[in-house]
């Protein structure tokens, strides 16, 4: 016996093997890997700035579209929704903005684009914005011969202009890494270097006193090993930042070095003014007058600075000087 359909039934039954079709080929589809792409603009941004995120899909293709950005900063995430923007050629575009906060210079956050059909996520994009570093350098010299110094000077800023501190910058010559020797110059030879293999890391722990101290120095008692000096004269002591050699005074051994180290107060607003450095440490101390204290390093004098305010006008040094008695300097 043969059943025979109603005019309802076949209805139906054709809208449900329509539904079936366009299921499989839209499965088909994102199987064969959507062309879908993403990318931000700009991608150098400061704190103020808008960041603009685009999103480019085949048109037509996902069922359910929605566009989600979640953009990393130094608090955590943001999340925002993409809108369509407009349609070019086979594609539709979709765009967001988001107004940069919260991140720090020379630093790289992630942007992760997520395209949803309906609650299921379908293509996800790993994008990065950064916070860039402005690097101003300036010489004071283009021009030189064998043995003669450059002075080297500049500031570090993000894009607004603004001081960046506990940054490191690297100066080639030729191709090749510029070492610090220490008493502000580089070279390619130093008399040290950061492979040294009997390198220590020395912290001060002020953290269980209440009391910021000024004007004290800091006894170590270091026993002698085999490979140093007798007289000790070949050991080096280096601030981290801002980086220079930390002068020091030997006590308690059998050769009297004469090395002491004497407290100056430099109060001179016209003395301040003229001092680049943020931290002071553009500064030279000699045992005579030079004509060029960036380049001359005949009776240069190891120093270290305890206190630099530029708006009190307050510079304090430890100056390592040799004194005899009955004399002054």
């Amino acid at each position: 016996m043969v059943k025979r359909f109603s005019e309802k039934s076949l209805i139906v039954l054709a809208l449900l093997f329509s539904a079936f079709l366009y299921s499989y080929s839209y499965s088909l589809n994102l199987n064969n890997n959507l062309q879908i792409q993403a990318f931000v603009f700009p991608e150098k941004v400061t704190p103020g700035d808008t960041l603009i995120i685009t999103a480019k899909i085949p048109e037509g293709k996902i069922r359910g579209l929605r566009v989600i950005a979640e953009i990393e900063h130094e608090n955590g995430y943001d999340s925002i929704e993409l809108s369509k923007h407009n349609r070019v050629q086979s594609y539709e575009i979709w765009q967001g903005k988001w107004k940069v906060h919260s991140t720090v210079p020379n630093k790289n956050y992630s942007v992760v684009v997520k395209v949803y059909s309906f609650s299921e996520i379908i293509s996800q994009i790993h994008l990065t914005y950064e916070d860039p570093l402005v690097v101003t350098l300036n010489l004071n010299s283009t021009v030189a011969s064998p043995g003669d110094g450059i002075r080297i000077y500049g500031k570090v800023t993000n894009s607004t202009g603004q001081a960046v501190v506990n940054t490191t910058i690297s100066i080639y010559l030729n191709g090749k890494k510029l070492q610090y020797c220490g008493d502000g110059l580089i070279g390619e030879n130093c008399w040290w270097n950061e492979s040294f293999p009997y390198r220590q890391k020395i912290i001060i722990n002020n953290t269980l006193n209440n009391n910021t101290l000024y004007g004290y120095q800091v006894p170590i008692n270091i026993s002698y090993e085999s490979g140093m000096q007798i007289d000790f004269r070949d050991m080096r002591f280096i601030q981290q930042f801002p980086i220079y050699e930390v002068p020091i005074a030997i006590y308690g051994h059998t050769e009297n070095l004469n090395d002491y180290q004497v407290k100056i107060k430099i109060t001179d607003a016209n003395i301040i003014k003229n001092i680049i450095g943020k931290y002071g440490e553009d500064i030279r101390f000699f045992e005579n007058r030079v004509s060029d204290p960036y380049t001359n390093t005949t009776g240069k004098l190891p120093y270290w600075i305890e206190k630099f305010n530029r708006t009190e006008n307050e510079l304090v040094v430890w100056v390592k000087v040799n004194l005899t008695a009955n004399t002054s300097k």
